[in-house]
């Protein structure tokens, strides 16, 4: 976990840096999964599996869930950090265990001793404290419509972050590159079918970064790449 916690601070320090310069959460949603499932492919020859005659039917439900809200988690993820310091994403981010151990126990009945909620609330209760503090105006780059807005998004990330920790718990015995490779999948027909559909709604020419940025989104990639396999394969 801790290997996946580096890679996406990394991930997202490197993509806040490019995403004030233009580049589009979208395209970098595209890129990460493109570049994702080539690494899956691999992963797949590695070990001989074959996603179609492997697929676990008994768990497709999870599956499409596990992609949805992957998907949607790393989109949140990487949205947040326009609206507030990453610091304080991370620091909300880590009120996951306590939704993560309700939804726990809701989906996969797994027990929760009543140290370990007395514990939770506890540690909830100083995450909401760090937030709701302000900081010295003189210090803040962040309007208070913006970091409120970034606080919103930062909480709503963390209980989807738990939803995609607990299906893949529910997961655990299906091979890690199976369950991303579908998840890349969705999210490659997700982001095609958004720029796409930009593009007709606007009008506007698709996208086009310098090469620079293309390097940038590259590191990205490769940084989102070791944090979801890594997560994955903990639970």
């Amino acid at each position: 976990m801790n290997i996946s916690n580096i890679s996406g601070c990394l991930s997202v320090l490197t993509f806040k840096k490019i995403g004030r310069e233009g580049v589009s959460i979208i395209d970098f949603t595209l890129a990460r999964n493109f570049f994702n499932f080539c690494m899956i492919l691999l992963c797949l020859k590695y070990w001989k599996l074959n996603p179609i005659k492997d697929f676990p039917s008994k768990q497709r439900l999870f599956l499409v869930l596990r992609a949805i809200f992957g998907q949607t988690s790393f989109f949140l993820y990487q949205l947040t950090v326009l609206f507030i310091p990453l610091m304080l994403e991370m620091v909300i981010l880590q009120t996951s265990p306590f939704w993560t151990s309700i939804l726990a126990l809701l989906i996969n009945k797994e027990r929760v001793e009543r140290f370990e909620y007395v514990a939770m609330v506890i540690g909830f209760l100083g995450v909401v404290g760090i937030t709701l503090s302000k900081p010295e105006s003189s210090s803040s780059t962040y309007s208070e419509s913006t970091r409120l807005t970034g606080i919103v998004l930062a909480f709503i990330m963390s209980w989807v972050y738990s939803t995609v920790c607990v299906i893949n718990r529910r997961l655990k015995d299906v091979n890690f590159a199976i369950v991303l490779f579908y998840h890349s999948i969705f999210g490659i027909c997700a982001s095609t079918v958004i720029i796409i559909g930009e593009k007709l709604i606007t009008g506007n020419p698709f996208r086009i970064h310098t090469i620079e940025q293309y390097g940038y989104l590259l590191l990205c990639c490769i940084f989102d790449w070791v944090g979801l396999s890594f997560v994955t394969i903990a639970f």
